[in-house]
């Protein structure tokens, strides 16, 4: 049996720009976030270490720094969120327009679908005296044939008359 074949024509710009808009956004939040932990380890390992100050200059310093940090805490994830949908939205639409460009030279992309019917695990019956009783075994019924669907009432299937005064 043949895999059905199908072939991607056209991607809709709005649609890939918004999309990357909200996945960029997304993303650059979650690496602002990531940024802002890693600052933090940062600030917090190198926070006791010796720099060739007095007591009263290292905490001074410290202080300083656990202020930024409370800073950036705020300003990366924003900045990085902010900064992700810009450039996914640039990238959606430049992506999309340059997909569709080429379309119209060399094709689309072809796909091939295969259905796989589920299989069914065998389970054994019997177990030895002591042992925990295995679970149940679900079976997945088999998807039913697929047929064209009818046509709506009222209309009449497309087919050349059998005669010319029909």
């Amino acid at each position: 049996m043949d895999k059905p074949r199908y072939e991607i024509r056209r991607i809709g710009v709005f649609s890939a720009t918004k999309t990357l808009f909200l996945l960029g956004g997304f993303s650059g939040f979650l690496l602002g976030l990531v940024q802002w932990a890693f600052m933090g380890l940062i600030w917090s390992v190198t926070r006791d270490l010796p720099a060739g100050l007095d007591l009263q200059g290292r905490s001074a310093l410290s202080d300083f720094m656990g202020d930024a940090m409370v800073n950036l805490a705020m300003f990366f994830p924003i900045f990085g969120g902010f900064m992700g949908a810009i450039g996914g939205a640039i990238m959606g639409f430049f992506l999309s327009w340059l997909y569709n460009l080429s379309v119209r030279f060399w094709g689309g992309l072809e796909l091939e679908w295969e259905t796989v019917q589920a299989t069914v695990a065998v389970v054994p019956t019997s177990h030895a005296p002591g042992e925990q009783t295995p679970l149940p075994v679900m079976r997945v019924p088999s998807p039913p044939p697929t047929s064209e669907p009818e046509p709506p009432p009222g209309v009449q299937e497309n087919r050349p008359p059998s005669s010319m005064y029909e």
